[in-house]
């Protein structure tokens, strides 16, 4: 086969040769290029989202250094505990009139004619500060607006 090339290409005039290796160089840069580009845009691309996550990373610690470094509170402490100190400070101390430990990772509690938006800030507090969340609630109005009767049970999360 490579003789039988090389008896066609003694075959042709030198112009013909010059025009076939011309011909040849350009098909082999073409398909050069167009395997190329694709490799070399597709670094470029993801060189410039490894910078733009890079930027979103610095971002995000500058944000996580000016959050309290406290954290939930500690798992030895029991949530019938942290309930009893937590209501005090969060004036609902007059309306709680029940919380019971329910094993070591729970507590039931009842508040009467509570102050809801209170209530709810108080609730995320619990979620946000000591990993307490809601496993079960039942709400119901009481006598004045914007109080109400609830039986709430918490949890630590993760348990």
């Amino acid at each position: 086969m490579k003789e039988r090339f090389l008896h066609w290409w003694a075959g042709l005039q030198e112009r013909e040769r010059w025009i076939l290796a011309g011909g040849a160089v350009v098909v082999v840069v073409t398909f050069a290029w167009l395997l190329l580009d694709p490799l070399f845009n597709g670094v470029s691309e993801r060189a410039q989202r490894v910078a733009e996550k890079e930027a979103l990373l610095a971002w995000m610690q500058r944000g996580a250094a000016r959050l309290p470094q406290g954290g939930p509170a500690a798992p030895t402490t029991a949530p019938v505990f942290i309930i009893n100190r937590t209501v005090q400070s969060a004036g609902l101390g007059p309306y709680l009139k029940q919380a019971q430990p329910v094993g070591e990772t729970g507590v039931r509690t009842q508040f009467e004619a509570v102050p809801f938006d209170t209530l709810v800030l108080w609730l995320s507090q619990l979620a946000s500060q000591h990993g307490l969340r809601i496993e079960s609630a039942q709400l119901e109005t009481a006598g004045r607006a914007g109080t109400a009767d609830a039986r709430l049970s918490l949890e630590r999360a993760g348990s």
